[in-house]
């Protein structure tokens, strides 16, 4: 028997890793009295051959996808157990209640409405210890980005008990269930090179390995121009191995979060993750002269480490000769998802607690409500000697201080002419040019003079990025 169902609902607010799926422990006593009723617990969800737990909502439960659903038609199966209600408990389903209660069935009902047009779903029984598995088929669009699903236990008396699963889109989560299978298994093994991670802080920092530095060309190991540098900027893990080869089989599945859209919005993982470990609190240890300071350190892995390659590019390639556009390397090295990554970085950075796993911290953060990230970068982001990088000006709307931009375009100056001399740009260029590069890379405004007109456009470049942020955060 199946069922096709076509009904429209109003709106509502899916991993290719080993899953588990939901577990309850209750008890195996049978049932004492007959007021014993029925409920529904669902714990597990596939699609394919991707699956994922379900866990308990606010209301029913839920799960997620991974990547987008397959169109026009998508099948799915969903896993639970019928459980006994008695006495304000729950206990496991016992062979005197089959005798009660059995038959029994399951089905479920899929809404249609935002991308699912059409579902057919099949009648699934129970078996004698509880357990189900109720089928689906949808028609669905491109794009689809969450099921919504009643799921009904039908008796031979006509009683009928029903509870939802909602299913949406998560990549976030995804990758977080991911990490969280990785963490189980610590300790992790190392090499004769580096040591495998045994501590929270130093899984932390294998899982930002698999994403920072940036591989080298044909994507085998970390490019060696950069991995000495973030050992140094990051110099407490500096012996930590990755999780695992960059080009094995799980290396490309764990870098294929690199970017994940969180909140309608792309964030560069990699860039989240250094920025949480070069954050004061996890003590990196920067072994660099010019950033040994707290505030250089976090600003160095994060903002200004992107500013600053935008800027260092661009005036390489300005006095070559060659045409140029500031914009577009700004774009390429600090666009949006990479300030965001920073940002969340810091701020992630700022209360993370070394006792919890990599994905507990995560989700802390990014399941606050209210979510503002920018209000709390302005608090997060500050000097060595806890005064804000950024104030605000005027509240409404947002409006940043524009006479505090010294110590933000230092930061900037600082990498940049880093970046140059580790490029060797100035020994290549004839006086004049070499002199047009330095100060293109000037912070200011100081004694001797502003800052150069690149730089002012670098800095009102981040800060018209953060005031927009600002400005959506306003209210909520």
């Amino acid at each position: 028997m199946r069922y096709d169902f076509g009904f429209e609902v109003a709106p509502h607010h899916a991993f290719t890793a080993p899953y588990r799926e939901s577990v309850l422990e209750y008890s195996n006593q049978p049932a004492q009295t007959p007021q014993a009723v029925p409920v529904l617990h669902l714990s597990g969800f596939r699609l394919g051959r991707f699956g994922a737990p379900i866990t308990v909502a606010p209301s029913g439960f839920e799960s997620f996808f991974c990547d987008p659903l397959p169109y026009p038609q998508v099948s799915f199966t969903i896993r639970g157990r019928v459980l006994m209600q008695q006495s304000g408990g729950r206990r496991l389903f016992a062979p005197s209640d089959w005798k009660t209660l059995g038959p029994l069935n399951v089905v479920n009902r899929v809404y249609t409405g935002r991308g699912v047009s059409n579902s057919t779903s099949w009648v699934g029984a129970v078996k004698p210890d509880g357990t189900f598995a109720t089928q689906s088929v949808l028609v669905v669009d491109p794009g689809t980005r969450r099921i919504r699903v009643q799921v009904t236990l039908e008796t031979r008396t006509g009683k009928q008990v029903s509870t939802e699963v909602l299913i949406q889109y998560s990549p976030l989560e995804c990758f977080l269930t991911l990490m969280d299978s990785w963490e189980d298994r610590m300790p992790l093994a190392g090499t004769a090179t580096c040591n495998g991670a045994a501590t929270h802080i130093e899984f932390l920092a294998a899982a930002r390995k698999m994403f920072q530095p940036p591989p080298a060309p044909g994507g085998k190991t970390p490019d060696p121009s950069w991995e000495a540098a973030f050992n140094a900027f990051l110099a407490r893990n500096a012996q930590i191995c990755p999780l695992t080869a960059l080009d094995s089989v799980d290396g490309r599945n764990i870098r294929r979060y690199e970017n994940i859209e969180i909140g309608g919005a792309n964030v560069d993982m990699g860039h989240v993750l250094t920025g949480i470990e070069g954050s004061r609190r996890q003590k990196p240890a920067s072994v660099l002269p010019p950033v040994r300071s707290a505030a250089g350190t976090e600003a160095f892995v994060t903002w200004a480490g992107d500013l600053d390659s935008a800027l260092e590019q661009y005036a390489e390639t300005a006095v070559s000769g060659a045409r140029g556009d500031l914009k577009y390397y700004l774009g390429q090295k600090a666009g949006a998802e990479d300030l965001l990554g920073d940002i969340d970085g810091i701020n992630i950075g700022a209360v993370y607690d070394e006792n919890k796993s990599l994905a507990e911290n995560l989700r802390d953060y990014y399941r606050a409500t209210p979510f503002r990230r920018f209000h709390n970068f302005l608090g997060n982001a500050r000097n060595d000697d806890g005064t804000a990088l950024f104030r605000l000006a005027r509240s409404t709307p947002p409006l940043l201080d524009r006479t505090g931009r010294l110590p933000i375009s230092a930061k900037i100056a600082i990498f940049a002419r880093g970046l140059a001399f580790k490029h060797n740009v100035a020994s290549r260029l004839p006086q004049p040019k070499a002199t047009r590069l330095t100060d293109m890379l000037q912070e200011g405004p100081t004694k001797a003079g502003p800052a150069s007109a690149e730089m002012e456009a670098v800095v009102e470049y981040f800060l018209s990025f953060l005031e927009n942020g600002l400005a959506r955060e306003s209210g909520t």
